[in-house]
């Protein structure tokens, strides 16, 4: 899923954007930017941009 398509769970379209506070905006980024999207393999693009591997999530026994 798009990050515009994301963003408009909280900005919906036809949203004024002059009445939005900057707090409010850096929470959105906050949220998004921590959000896995499995175009990362399940991975936040906080994690992608600070090269953070995550373990697989699966236990293999042998």
């Amino acid at each position: 899923m798009s990050t515009n398509r994301l963003s408009r769970q909280y900005l919906p379209k036809k949203t004024e954007f002059i009445g939005i506070e900057n707090d409010e905006i850096l929470a959105i980024q906050k949220a998004l930017n921590n959000r896995p999207r499995k175009v990362l393999n399940y991975r936040t693009p906080n994690e992608v941009m600070l090269g953070i591997e995550k373990p697989l999530g699966v236990a293999l026994h042998g």
